[in-house]
């Protein structure tokens, strides 16, 4: 410098000499450092003080390691940006010291995930996976929902919950589907009305968490007794809605029409203060019940058990209530019941209505009322012999239906009769005709039973491996040949069979 100003780097230095100067020469090594550093992920080589020899070049070599890239070269501070691997730069005409610093990222890929209606998946944003590295997702259905599939890069993984990406060497997608929990339920219709909707096939199929309605319209003249759902009553509805279903459910309604009454008393003659008991046979569910027994007395018992006190004729009506019959519904018989001090005839038999065979006795025995000073009388039906005793036995030899008749008289003032019938079975006799027994096939054949001692059923065996239980059967032979034909009878006392051989020719 002279006096203070830079003249260069000049040798010799002149000067033409009109004033005082002040001359300094600066000297510098002919030696300059370039300083070298490399990131994770790579190398730059060399590495590290590298000596240049002032106006000298000086080159480095970037590489990256497997799977990593060069992200940025800086140099004297001034980022370069990425590189492609391998990189070289140079210094060329080195005339101060330099610095060179290599960065490099390690490649990554990106999962993108979505999710359809009825769910999430996590992680639910896109996730930059290193690679060679792994991710899991994870899917979760809300709570009226099932996974329907998972598709990853658009192929279909099924209804899975997680999804595992392995050693990621690209991008990759995954979606998750999802569909709505469906549930039953069964309408189970009666006699009396209808509900509706009725589904198909009994069954309406609905999404979870909704509401489902079912009017219940009863037919003209019937009432909605009660609603049952889930096979517990539930009362009295017109509509019935089920809500945020999440389960499935049956649902059933009770209709009722009017009560049908109708009754009987074990006897409609009886004396004074004597105990008649009434049967309700009325139909339709009746709920509740009044009888009238016309003599001024009435009551609310099913079943009553009444004494009439006074002799005369009694009308009776029976009211039956139900839902559909708040008002009740009326039968009534005129003339009823008879309370008589006259003789009242009857009396029981132990087959009393039921079966026997030939040759057993049957004890009959007296049940008639007003019986003082009366005369008894029996006639059994299979001939003129009788009895005149209160109390009586008698055996029939031959099976056959018998009327039995009991009389109680009281002399010169009135007389009463009782009936009952007796059957006589024996053991049945198997026995049978049919026409035609040959022709032409196809045959039609008419079968008559003629089996003695009255049987209850019957088995027919046509002889070609068809069979009937009908009394008299019309069997079709298809094919030629000789067929032997069986019937079976059975009753109560026991069975038979009739076995015809070649009975049936058809050719």
């Amino acid at each position: 410098t002279d006096n203070g100003i830079s003249k260069g780097a000049v040798n010799p230095y002149n000067i033409t000499v009109t004033e005082d100067h002040d001359i300094v020469a600066h000297f510098q090594s002919d030696v300059l450092t370039i300083e070298a550093v490399a990131g994770e992920g790579g190398i730059i080589e060399p590495e590290g003080i590298v000596n240049v020899t002032f106006g000298n070049s000086q080159c480095f070599n970037i590489t990256a390691h497997t799977n990593y890239y060069i992200s940025s070269v800086v140099i004297d501070g001034e980022d370069t940006g990425n590189q492609t691997s391998p990189y070289q730069y140079c210094f060329n005409n080195v005339t101060k010291d330099h610095n060179i610093s290599a960065y490099f990222t390690q490649y990554a890929y990106t999962i993108t995930p979505s999710a359809g209606v009825g769910g999430t998946i996590d992680p639910s944003t896109p996730q930059v996976v290193p690679i060679g590295d792994s991710a899991t997702f994870t899917i979760t259905p809300n709570g009226c929902y099932t996974i329907k599939d998972v598709l990853v890069d658009g192929e279909s993984q099924g209804a899975i919950s997680t999804y595992t990406f392995e050693n990621v060497t690209e991008d990759h997608t995954i979606h998750a589907d999802f569909q709505i929990k469906t549930y039953e339920i069964l309408v189970n219709q009666s006699e009396g009305g209808v509900i509706d909707p009725a589904g198909d096939d009994g069954i309406v199929t609905v999404n979870c968490g909704s509401t489902q309605c079912f009017n219940i319209t009863p037919d003209e003249g019937n009432v909605v007794y009660d609603v049952i759902v889930d096979n517990s009553s539930v009362g009295v509805y017109d509509q019935y809605c089920f809500t945020n279903i999440t389960d499935n459910h049956t649902i059933e309604a009770v209709f009722v029409i009017p009560p049908e009454p109708d009754f009987e008393a074990d006897r409609t003659r009886v004396p004074p203060k004597y105990p008649v008991t009434f049967k309700d046979f009325t139909r339709n569910n009746p709920t509740d019940w009044l009888w009238d027994f016309g003599d001024g007395e009435i009551t609310t018992t099913r079943e009553p058990v009444h004494y009439f006190a006074e002799v005369g004729n009694y009308t009776v009506t029976l009211t039956a209530y139900n839902a559909a019959a708040k008002d009740g519904v009326n039968k009534t018989k005129e003339h009823y019941i008879e309370v008589t001090t006259n003789p009242i005839a009857g009396f029981t038999a132990k087959s009393k209505g039921g079966i026997v065979p030939p040759g057993v006795e049957i004890e009959f025995i007296d049940t008639s009322l007003n019986t003082n000073g009366v005369a008894y009388g029996w006639i059994f039906g299979d001939g003129p012999k009788g009895a005149i005793s209160k109390n009586a036995t008698h055996v029939y030899n031959a099976p056959g239906v018998y009327q039995v008749t009991h009389q109680v008289e009281k002399p010169f003032i009135a007389k009463d009769y009782a009936y009952e019938t007796i059957t006589i079975l024996q053991k049945p006799e198997a026995d049978f005709i049919a026409h035609p027994v040959s022709g032409k096939p196809p045959l039609t054949v008419q079968f008559e039973d003629r089996s003695l001692g009255f049987p209850t059923s019957w088995l027919w065996d046509f002889g070609d491996s068809v069979k009937s239980y009908d009394q008299n059967p019309v069997h079709i032979y298809s094919e030629s040949g000789n067929y032997t034909v069986s019937l079976s009878v059975f009753s109560d006392e026991g069975s038979s069979v009739k076995t015809k051989d070649g009975f049936i020719t058809v050719q």
